[in-house]
């Protein structure tokens, strides 16, 4: 039976060629440590290049992070279609969406929404709205039961009404 040494393995080996054998080479029946080596080298590499993309990737979600959460959302949804579809332009689109700050119309419009609300029940404390039946016309000149009837005035023209000049306050 064989000595499985690696002395052994290479006592049939020319002399000279031993010195030419580099220190990698494996004798036979051995493990060979230099593909166990470069195997981890290259499962490291790839594991560095991953958690480099993702992070990559995650650059927009971190910016649109302290931005509204429609925008925030939206970054996401553009940045996990450049993550799957490997379409660039998503990426930078998510990236451009994170950096630029979208202003908020919603905010006015409520405020506005709540102003009139405000102003509406200054008008009509009983929160009903008159009907248009019972409801003369503001500019109209209909008696009242605090104003006795006299003779009829007649209609003021479209054109010559006049609008009062609004005030700018605060409600």
């Amino acid at each position: 039976m064989a000595d499985p040494t690696p002395d052994a393995a290479l006592a049939d080996t020319h002399g000279v060629a031993l010195e030419a054998i580099p220190y990698f080479a494996t004798p036979p029946g051995q493990p060979d440590q230099m593909l166990f080596i470069v195997g981890l080298f290259l499962l490291a590499v790839v594991v560095g290049i991953g958690l480099i993309y993702f992070h990559l990737h995650a650059i927009p979600e971190k910016m649109a992070h302290r931005a509204s959460h429609t925008q925030f959302q939206l970054v996401g949804i553009m940045a996990l279609l450049a993550l799957f579809t490997h379409n660039s332009v998503f990426w930078v689109g998510a990236l451009l969406l994170a950096a630029l700050n979208i202003p908020d119309f919603l905010s006015p419009l409520n405020k506005i929404a709540d102003a009139l609300g405000v102003a509406a029940a200054r008008l009509d404390p009983k929160g009903e709205a008159p009907s248009p039946e019972t409801a003369p016309p503001a500019w109209s000149a209909a008696p009242t039961s605090a104003q006795p009837a006299g003779p009829a005035q007649p209609e003021p023209d479209a054109a010559a009404i006049s609008t009062p000049a609004r005030e700018d306050r605060n409600v």
